[in-house]
Order: C-alpha cells, then structure tokens, then sequence
C-alpha cells in the first residue's frame, strides 16, 4: 500500500464493489455509479476499464456466461 493514496484505494474498492455488483445483481451500471458515489459515468467507465481490461457490461456479460452455460447443457445438470 506504500506510495498509494487513500483516494486510490477508495476508488480501487469501490470499482471491485462494482463488479461484485455488476455481477451478483441486475442493476443498471448508472445506478451502480449512483450507489457508490462514483463522480462521473465517466470516471467511472475509465477506471473500470483500467482494472478489469473491459466496460461494466462486457464484465457483466462475461461473468454471467458460464452459469448461464451451465443451464442449458441439455442434460438437466446431470453429469
């Protein structure tokens, strides 16, 4: 944590409570930014992106796909 500052490790906590949240919910990403006070969509966006390589709704769609997979294997979940 040496030679971080405390505004970048709010942001850096804040930015993977987003994901969790991006994640576990179905919020949309602008209600998300409201609830963790992030500034700006813009802000935000670029932060994400800078943390996780993607925007907010490829990690969305990315994270959502293997249990969506999961589902319809075709076999009822039975292995």
């Amino acid at each position: 944590c040496y030679g971080t500052t405390l505004s970048r490790l709010i942001a850096d906590k804040k930015t993977s409570a987003a994901a969790m949240m991006l994640k576990k919910t179905d919020k949309p990403v602008s209600e998300i930014i409201r609830e963790l006070n992030f500034g700006t969509e813009c802000y935000f966006y670029s932060l994400f992106r800078k943390k996780y390589g993607c925007t907010p709704l490829a990690y969305r769609k990315s994270e959502s796909r293997p249990a969506e997979l999961a589902g319809k294997s075709g076999d009822g979940g039975k292995i």
